[in-house]
C-alpha cells in the first residue's frame, strides 16, 4: 500500500502491510500474534506524520 494515500501531507512509500483494527481489543490481538520479527509502527489519523519515500 502507498502511504500517500492516507497521509494528511499525501507523501510517503510503499508499505509491505497495513493493519486496520476494528476496536482496540482487535489491535492488541494483532499485536500479541505478530511475528517479533515484523518490524510494527502504530499510527493515528495520519496527520502529523512524514513518511519518507522508501515506505
Amino acid at each position: 500500500m502507498d502511504l500517500a494515500a492516507v497521509t494528511w501531507f499525501r507523501v510517503g512509500g510503499v508499505v509491505d502491510i497495513v493493519y486496520y483494527p476494528a476496536d482496540v481489543e482487535d489491535l492488541a490481538m494483532f499485536l500479541a500474534t505478530c511475528p517479533i520479527e515484523i518490524p510494527r509502527q502504530v499510527l493515528g489519523s495520519g496527520s502529523n506524520i512524514l513518511v519518507r519515500d522508501g515506505g
